[in-house]
């Protein structure tokens, strides 16, 4: 069985990555390494570089994801700042800055980043149209509870742990993306 390490201190998606990758035969083994993040406004620089502190830190190949959401009706804000203004604004003070706008179409930017202790990396991205909504729903993180993703029968924070896990499993995203190409580079 092939295996691979996931920093992060987030259980869900830990529970994302396991039943993913599972289904390829990886192994996720987790370790929660205070990497501090680099402040830059692409996703995928922070998510790159992140993992090659890890992976040199540890010396050992690890993967490593970020999140940024862009809201149309704030012209792309918070992007990659989202963490920040999250725990800042909480969902109420989102809901204050989008209040009277018509447009609440935007979408989560996510970035799975493989890395070396070589210097090598590789990034997936996943890009997700969603919507948010005018009240809170559910439990969770901020976005769990205002975004709804189209094709879900459900805002994310409403969904139950399983049918988070089949969506993440049934849907083309970086998860699938990275273990394809991981068992490919392992193969060779």
């Amino acid at each position: 069985m092939k295996k691979i390490i996931f920093i992060t201190g987030n259980k869900h998606k830990l529970e994302i990555a396991q039943s993913v990758l599972g289904l390829y035969g990886i192994e996720v083994e987790n370790i929660n390494l205070g990497v501090d993040e680099v402040q830059d406004t692409d996703i995928e620089v922070i998510a790159s570089k992140s993992a090659l502190v890890a992976a040199k830190k540890l010396n050992k190949a690890v993967i490593k994801t970020d999140v940024g959401f862009e809201f149309e009706a704030l012209n792309g804000f918070p992007g990659a700042f989202g963490k920040y203004v999250f725990n800042q604004l909480g969902t109420e003070g989102i809901l204050k800055l989008l209040e009277g706008k018509d447009n609440r179409n935007a979408k989560s930017i996510e970035v799975l980043a493989y890395a070396e202790p070589t210097g090598e990396y590789k990034t997936f991205r996943m890009d997700t149209e969603l919507t948010i909504r005018t009240s809170p729903n559910g439990t969770g993180s901020v976005m769990d509870q205002l975004m709804e993703i189209k094709g879900q029968k459900a805002n994310y924070g409403s969904l139950s742990t399983e049918e988070k896990l089949d969506w993440w499993k049934n849907t083309n995203n970086y998860f699938h993306d990275f273990s394809k190409w991981f068992i490919d580079k392992k193969n060779k």
